[in-house]
């Protein structure tokens, strides 16, 4: 996937003069593989290899990026799992001249379907009516979608962010390794909105192809999920409620087992064990984010602009 999104980089109407890519693979990719591939862009690659974890490879490569590339003024970050339009990086340097009080602007994935935000989602507290990048009461991140117009956002995915580099150089170290599913992202935005505002625009956008989760794997990025919802709690207590945590993590828990009798699909069990396994952990005080290790199959480009 990486090779493509290189390919469709080559494609935009802004080129890069370089591009930093984080390894964090055992064997699938090596020095040489990235020298191969060097050959066939007309921009720079650099490689870096890193431990597992987005976190941690974006936290590397930014500060390559610092070190060796100081007078770039935004640095883009895109997961190598995504693919860009041709106007992508055009409009959001335009947008960054245009508006000078935003520090950060996301892409929207236009592969993702927004769940309707009912009442009984609102109810529950896993549905909002601002449905744009906000963080609610229990924790849950809604990840922006299809906006109408420049919206001003709580948070925005890492799969594609662009920031001013000035701002990174002062809110060091920008990702936090230790949350899981979106909780580095989340919180990485919460720390930027200390230096201005964070938006979404219509024609910023990417189409994001991840991969599904195996059935087995829901349970543990469900309890993932509410273990980083929870540390969120105690770290920004005036964001996030605990008590609102628990209780949409309880209605999570029987809506997945509603669905499991309704349609029978063994994966609405594995999430609910998932929610359940964590209830269980808060209320004896041992729930552990470390349940298991980032992947360590993931490759994270940073690009850098002039």
């Amino acid at each position: 996937m990486l090779a493509k999104l290189l390919q469709n980089v080559c494609q935009t109407k802004i080129a890069p003069f370089a591009v930093v890519v984080v390894d964090s693979s055992d064997s699938a990719w090596t020095r040489n593989d990235f020298s191969e591939m060097q050959a066939r862009f007309p921009f720079q690659i650099h490689y870096l290899a890193s431990k597992p974890g987005l976190p941690y490879q974006r936290n590397v490569g930014l500060a390559y990026v610092k070190e060796f590339f100081s007078k770039a003024t935004i640095v883009h970050f895109l997961d190598d799992d995504v693919l860009i339009p041709e106007d992508y990086f055009a409009t959001i340097e335009a947008l960054f001249c245009q508006f000078q009080d935003i520090v950060a602007l996301g892409a929207y994935d236009s592969n993702h379907i927004q769940p309707k935000q009912s009442v009984l989602r609102r109810l529950l507290l896993v549905g909002s009516l601002n449905s744009q990048g906000s963080i609610l009461k229990s924790g849950i991140a809604i990840a922006p979608s299809n906006p109408s117009k420049l919206t001003y956002v709580a948070w925005l995915p890492g799969f594609g962010i662009s920031v001013r580099l000035g701002i990174l150089n002062k809110a060091n170290p920008i990702w936090d390794g230790q949350y899981r599913m979106y909780g580095e992202d989340v919180d990485a935005c919460l720390k930027l909105q200390k230096f201005g505002l964070l938006a979404v625009h219509p024609s910023v956008h990417l189409r994001h192809f991840e991969a599904t989760a195996q059935r087995d794997q829901l349970e543990v990025r469900q309890y993932q999920s509410d273990a980083f919802r929870l540390r969120l709690a105690k770290e920004h207590p005036d964001l996030v409620k605990r008590q609102a945590l628990i209780y949409s993590t309880i209605a999570l828990a029987a809506s997945e087992c509603f669905m499991f009798l309704m349609l029978k699909g063994t994966g609405h069990i594995y999430s609910a064990k998932g929610h359940f396994r964590f209830l269980v952990d808060f209320v004896s005080k041992r729930v552990s984010p470390q349940l298991v290790s980032h992947d360590s199959g993931d490759l994270s480009p940073i690009l850098i602009f002039r």
